[in-house]
């Protein structure tokens, strides 16, 4: 145990590859509605189209702009160039689609 802990405290925190914090397993239910919440927003967020000549999405990464992207291998480039090993486009833990799914790259018309 560390010296800098007072006896009996818990020791550190282990964060997953996106800083967020692991569960404890003996915490209780992951989920239903006795479930802790979340341990904070995704970490990836894809913006909206915008409508240019080729049209592309903003991508931010903990709350910072990263980069644009056109279509899903740019955001998991994009991801994988600011530190995110594994990047699941379907869990929304980790990625917020907004404006439209991540089949969705075309302006709205």
């Amino acid at each position: 145990m560390s010296d800098d802990l007072p006896a009996g405290a818990p020791g550190p925190v282990p964060h997953d590859p996106y800083g967020r914090p692991v569960p404890d397993p003996d915490a209780g239910p992951a989920i239903g509605p006795d479930a802790a919440p979340l341990p904070g927003p995704a970490p990836i967020v894809v913006l909206g189209v915008v409508p240019a000549d080729p049209p592309y999405r903003v991508v931010e990464i903990r709350g910072d702009v990263v980069g644009t992207a056109h279509d899903l291998v740019d955001v998991i480039r994009i991801a994988h160039q600011a530190g995110l090993t594994h990047v699941d486009l379907d869990d929304p833990a980790v990625v917020r689609w907004v404006g439209g799914g991540k089949y969705h790259w075309v302006p709205r018309t």
